[in-house]
């Protein structure tokens, strides 16, 4: 399956991610982390890219949180994997 770059940020992929995939995503919660946000483990089940405690946030908060994960995405080179 093709992770689409929007489909990340949006919080939608709940799937087992492959080898590549999880390297990507740990790379990027390494990035959320050292920005503040309290993010899963990549290899939990149902890993889905977003901070834990993202429910209960303001539309300013939410904006910032997808900024910040599209800065974490470029670094984790989700680009390369997802061909966005």
């Amino acid at each position: 399956m093709r992770i689409e770059r929007w489909d990340i940020i949006s919080g939608l992929v709940n799937q087992t991610l492959n080898p590549e995939q999880l390297k990507m995503a740990t790379t990027f919660v390494a990035c959320m982390r050292q920005l503040g946000y309290d993010m899963p483990e990549a290899s939990d089940p149902g890993f889905n890219f977003a901070p834990k405690n993202a429910d209960g946030m303001d539309g300013q908060q939410l904006q910032q949180i997808g900024k910040d994960q599209t800065q974490c995405l470029n670094k984790a080179g989700a680009s390369d994997i997802s061909g966005g």
